[in-house]
């Protein structure tokens, strides 16, 4: 669905002394891995362009009628994600700011239009559900069941394509099943994703080989290239010591697997990881980076890690 921006004039179209529950109902991206966007109102702007946004939750119950965490369903902006010179902080995030404007767990937003203009859309009884008359508890039931409908299908959701680099040619690759081990199935998606000409064990892997001495073959690999010097120069990169390192070394040469490992691995293949977790409801990116373009990207979902590629 395409949703029509806002301007900044339309944006602070409203009258500061109408009713916040009265108020025209815009809608705006949440900013989260899912790519949501909920429905919602402007509480107050400023002349640097800060907005300060309310979401509406379900305004069929009044007591659930605004989003918040707040014990007693109370909205506001969240003290320990803003600041405000009057609870004792060394500045304000905005102008005008007072302490009612703030409560504990809130949900509440500010925004800076000049900086993500692209946040903020016009409202439309077109948008799920019904011009934002019934608030975000459904919004979010929507987007749920769009993203779990397109992966049971085997189709990669859109808030999943549009954090990666590989276009609009995606591909979810099913990699052969070959261990119920977490850590061990890394191994495999990593193989799948290496290029032919990386390394002889990755041909080896996708030739079929006995997978058993393959991995048995990549864990020797890794474990040699665990050097003296590879512990010194990226150990803080990597926040483990220097024993937790050589506790990876050693394990991998045993033929055995080490949760850690999947810390180091980015410094070993100069290849960023990035795991998108689809389970319970919702899309966690879960990434592990080195100082390197290339990237590696595993999707998970319900019982299975498969490889997303070009």
């Amino acid at each position: 669905m395409n949703l029509e921006p806002l301007s900044w004039e339309e944006l602070i179209e409203y009258k500061k002394k109408t009713n916040f529950k009265h108020r025209p109902i815009i809608i705006v991206d949440i900013d989260d891995e899912m790519n949501r966007k909920y429905n919602a109102i402007v509480i107050k702007h400023d002349s640097n362009k800060n907005v300060h946004i309310r979401y509406l939750d379900n305004p069929f119950y009044e007591d659930k009628y605004w989003w918040t965490g707040n014990k007693d369903n109370l909205p506001g902006l969240n003290p320990l994600s803003y600041n405000s010179i009057l609870l004792g902080d060394s500045y304000d995030d905005m102008e005008d700011l007072k302490k009612c404007d703030f409560q504990e767990d809130g949900y509440d937003d500010i925004i800076n239009y000049e900086n993500e203009s692209h946040r903020f859309f016009r409202s439309s009884s077109l948008y799920p559900y019904v011009d934002g008359i019934q608030g975000n508890v459904h919004v979010n039931n929507y987007y749920i069941s769009a993203f779990n409908t397109t992966l049971s299908e085997g189709k990669i959701p859109n808030c999943i394509k549009n954090k990666t680099n590989l276009g609009d040619n995606i591909k979810w690759k099913h990699v052969r099943k070959w261990t119920n081990n977490y850590d061990e199935s890394i191994l495999y998606n990593i193989l799948e994703s290496l290029p032919l000409s990386y390394s002889p064990i990755v041909k080896e892997y996708l030739r079929g080989k006995k997978i058993k001495n393959v991995i048995l073959n990549f864990k020797k690999m890794l474990s040699i290239m665990i050097t003296n010097n590879f512990i010194k120069k990226f150990s803080n990169n990597i926040d483990l010591s220097y024993e937790e390192i050589k506790s990876i070394k050693e394990s991998l040469n045993d033929g055995n697997n080490n949760t850690n490992l999947i810390k180091i691995l980015p410094y070993l293949l100069n290849y960023n990881i990035k795991i998108f977790d689809c389970t319970n409801n919702c899309l966690d990116i879960i990434e592990y980076s080195c100082e390197s373009d290339n990237y590696i990207y595993i999707i998970k979902f319900l019982d299975r890690l498969d490889t997303l590629h070009s």
